[in-house]
């Protein structure tokens, strides 16, 4: 995973495996529901959440909840873009979709 996003130009020490969580979203969730990650850090649950609704069909949303601005801004948005968009360095294909971001105070 840290070569992935290391493709796309980000930086993260511990980045959870797509695969796995996707496999976790999977079992223990439906194909409409909304699964909430309070420590989004690099952005995983939402990658692994477009790939299984892109690979399955499915209509799974997410809630990342990140509380390191920095860590937004400079990793959570610009994967969550490249999954969105694609990223052909990295060889994620266009996942479609889209989020909100919100800042609460």
């Amino acid at each position: 995973m840290r070569l992935m996003l290391s493709k796309m130009g980000l930086t993260f020490a511990y980045p959870k495996p797509v695969t796995l969580i996707s496999y976790l979203i999977s079992v223990f969730t439906g194909e409409s529901d909304i699964v909430l990650d309070s420590f989004a850090g690099s952005g995983t649950t939402g990658h692994a959440v477009m790939e299984l609704n892109r690979s399955t069909g499915s209509r799974r949303r997410f809630i990342l909840v990140e509380m390191n601005r920095d860590t937004i801004e400079a990793v959570t948005l610009p994967r969550l873009r490249a999954v969105i968009d694609g990223h052909a360095a990295s060889g994620v294909p266009s996942h479609g979709g889209g989020f909100r971001f919100l800042r609460l105070a």
